[in-house]
């Protein structure tokens, strides 16, 4: 069993300069929270070919589809078909406006929640989804209810994932050597008396420790597997939910919106806020394998979410030969700005998905579907494990 992870409290160097020099902080923040852009940002080479191994599986990726574009639905409908049972959506939250009332009929659902439906009837692979903030809009119930709506819909079992509203880990083999972990990270941002606890995978999670120990202790029994973590919520991002906007868009507000949601976040949804931000220092953790035994556990891992909409490509480099990769996959329809850099390699706010895709001897690779105009068109790829 993985020890149970502690956190520092102590001040960092950044909380003594806010403390020193609040106006010269202030003055900074202003200028890097103007930095954002709707401009395709890339890091090297955008489109390295392909690998010409045997694809084994493919993950779609698509999050905050309560604000879909139909020419996006429709192209990851395409796509997921032509992909067949070797092959998984997965919706990365966000699938209702404002969540879903628990006495609601199944035949009455609300538009942007069809649509989703719609775009994988049919559809020969499997269907997974993670609640996200606004799914949780009207409680446990409410994300039971969506739950139920899903199978019903869908005539599966399994869909809404980690299941029964609870904070999870749900593990599934999507296809040999390839693993699938779903959390809820909106479960974590709820108010403690709000969380249901329950046990899943042999694990009793009641509360956010309880998960981040669930989550060390069965990425370290990951046996080599590749392993995709998916969840609604970044942990690292260049997007709106951290804090980046235009700079027009920082002049009219006079600069202090995107200066306290860089610096303490204006709600629990955004980043820098506490909750959140205990939040990604225990993720964080467990994906680094600080929590682990051994660091190399979690070499290669990914991290899915969506929330911010955009398209987004980070890279966190651990040591000289582990690193893991985050990913943004929040642009089903409405985007907002991304910075450019940032610790970012890829960043465009854009419509669109991502795919992930596993071949047989083990090489993963990932591609950024853009559907701006037009046919979806690839504008990004690169290798994240091998």
């Amino acid at each position: 069993m993985a020890p149970r992870p502690s956190f520092d409290s102590s001040p960092s160097p950044l909380s003594d300069v806010r403390l020193r020099y609040p106006a010269a902080f202030v003055a900074a923040l202003v200028l890097l929270a103007g930095c954002a852009t709707t401009a395709r940002y890339v890091s090297g080479d955008a489109m390295p070919a392909l690998p010409s191994a045997e694809l084994a599986h493919t993950v779609f990726l698509i999050g905050n589809t309560a604000d879909a574009s139909p020419a996006v639905m429709g192209a990851l409908r395409a796509d997921a078909m032509g992909a067949g049972e070797e092959s998984a959506v997965v919706f990365l939250g966000d699938l209702t406006e404002a969540g879903l009332d628990p006495d609601r009929e199944v035949t009455d659902l609300p538009a942007p929640l069809r649509a989703a439906i719609q775009a994988v009837e049919g559809y020969s692979g499997e269907v997974y989804a993670i609640p996200g903030d606004r799914d949780w809009q009207e409680g446990a119930e409410g994300v039971r209810a969506l739950g139920r709506a899903l199978e019903t819909a869908l005539g599966r079992e399994e869909v809404l994932l980690p299941g029964d509203a609870l904070g999870g880990v749900r593990e599934f083999e999507l296809t040999e050597g390839f693993r699938l972990f779903a959390i809820d990270t909106a479960w974590w941002l709820q108010n403690a008396e709000e969380r249901p606890a329950g046990e899943l995978e042999d694990f009793k999670v009641a509360t956010p420790a309880d998960l981040t120990i669930a989550l060390s202790a069965l990425l370290a029994d990951r046996d080599d597997a590749q392993v995709l973590v998916v969840g609604h919520h970044p942990i690292r991002s260049v997007g709106e939910n951290a804090g980046y906007r235009t700079f027009g868009e920082t002049l009219a507000g006079f600069g202090l919106v995107p200066v306290l949601r860089q610096s303490f976040g204006l709600s629990r949804q955004d980043l820098a806020s506490p909750t959140y931000r205990a939040m990604r220092d225990a993720l964080d953790g467990a994906f680094s394998g600080k929590f682990a035994t051994d660091h190399k556990l979690t070499n290669g891992l990914v991290y899915a979410a969506s929330h911010d909409h955009s398209l987004q490509v980070i890279e966190a480099e651990r040591s000289p030969v582990t690193s893991q990769t985050y990913l943004v996959s929040g642009a089903a329809g409405d985007v907002q700005p991304t910075a450019s850099g940032r610790g970012a390699d890829f960043a465009h706010a854009v419509p669109g998905y991502m795919r992930v895709r596993f071949y047989a001897d083990g090489q993963t690779w990932l591609e950024v579907v853009e559907v701006a105009s037009g046919a979806p068109t690839v504008t990004y790829r690169r290798e994240l494990a091998g």
